[in-house]
């Protein structure tokens, strides 16, 4: 596989760098310093790759701020790819410093990646014995009580990762009326996707709604087992209309299985800035 091959030490060492530069801020209470410090050392180092990278899912869009933008060109020249970049996944933890902050990024040969549009996303990611058997058109009793079957276990012993935000709180009454328990999260979707797919964890299925970059990022993370995710557009921070909805399976999904067109082409690492 030539793209691994060629930059796959290369890519480790620029989410080493990022996570570096920002952890050198961790704790001073300035989010946005932080999130500017991992942004302008990964580009420094996607820059001196010798690669065409595309930047197909960023921060610009959305954070109108000078990020990593997408349809931003890197590289030195060389291997086409597309690039799906999130410099500090947590900068309010970060800033606070807290754990779990991360930096992340996803690499694939030319239109291996999705570009996720300027939109909030549904989302609902559960751990390997639960692939393929859970539904967000669902209402949560049912996907939880199909979680509990695939996993052998009760309703009552299950453990939902939900941001804390308003725009939840109707969703947490209905897992808690389903029986469930909640974990509250004040940050950090892509640590809570990959606490769902590692045994061991003690969380279950992170679910709500979030920005449409993190569902693409974290699906090939540690572990043996690698779950499932579904998500479907809904409206975008700015305030715009609702997007039409948008659900796929896994089997009918562009994304495939970890978030690329092709997945065994394409490269995910992920390094902690706390």
């Amino acid at each position: 596989m030539e793209i691994e091959r060629r930059l796959v030490l290369e890519v480790v060492r620029v989410t080493e760098q990022a996570a570096l530069a920002a952890s050198r801020l961790a704790g001073k209470g300035d989010k946005e310093a932080v999130d500017e410090a991992g942004t302008e050392a990964m580009r420094r180092v996607l820059n001196e790759l010798p690669i065409k990278g595309t930047v197909v899912i960023g921060e610009g869009e959305i954070d109108e701020a000078p990020m990593l933008y997408i349809g931003e060109v890197l590289g030195a020249g060389g291997l086409e790819v597309d690039i799906a970049v999130d410099p500090v996944e947590g900068t309010t933890t970060a800033a606070k410093g807290l754990p779990n902050a991360v930096t992340v990024i996803a690499i694939s040969e030319k239109g291996g990646l999705f570009h996720a549009p300027d939109m909030y996303m549904e989302k609902l990611i559960v751990p390997p014995p639960a692939a393929g058997l859970v539904d967000l058109t669902w209402p949560v009793a049912a996907n939880l009580k199909a979680l509990a079957l695939a996993l052998q276990r009760s309703v009552e012993d299950l453990v939902v990762v939900v941001l804390d935000r308003p725009r939840h709180e109707g969703l947490i009454r209905e897992i808690r009326e389903a029986g469930a328990r909640v974990k509250l999260i004040s940050d950090g979707d892509v640590i809570a996707a990959l606490a769902a797919a590692i045994r061991g964890t003690g969380v279950h299925p992170p679910q709500g709604h979030g920005r449409g970059r993190e569902p693409h990022l974290p699906h090939r993370g540690p572990g043996p087992g690698k779950g499932d995710r579904l998500r479907r557009h809904r409206h975008n921070r700015r305030g715009h209309p609702p997007g039409s909805p948008l659900l796929r399976r896994r089997g009918q999904d562009p994304l495939h299985r970890h978030g690329a067109r092709h997945p065994h082409r394409a490269l995910y690492r992920l390094h902690p800035s706390l």
